[in-house]
């Protein structure tokens, strides 16, 4: 989580959300999804020209959002730099073979 930009939309109440998420909070879950899902889908949707391609791959995104909740730290990235480092590492793996 080093490696992420500053921080950007929907806001830092999805901050929150993910802290939750890390404690096992599946609502916040459920939350953070509906506030990040249409702008993660539409950068997913260009980035990999189609919409199956972005459909598997927000849902590896989501998963990996799941997997690293526990670790993540507010003070050093925003839970939206997060997401799209995570979905820009999903792109590049799949553009080069090593994804989906």
């Amino acid at each position: 989580m080093d490696h992420c930009a500053a921080p950007g939309p929907p806001g830092p109440w999805t901050d929150d959300l993910l802290v939750a998420v890390g404690r096992g909070d599946i609502r916040a879950l459920g939350a953070f999804y509906d506030s990040t899902a249409t702008p993660l889908y539409g950068f997913l949707r260009e980035a990999l020209r189609g919409p199956e391609p972005a459909e598997r791959a927000t849902a590896e995104v989501y998963l990996q959002i799941w997997r690293s909740a526990p670790e993540f730290d507010p003070r050093r990235c925003s839970a939206y730099s997060l997401l799209l480092l995570l979905a820009r590492r999903e792109v590049a793996g799949r553009l080069t073979g090593e994804g989906g």
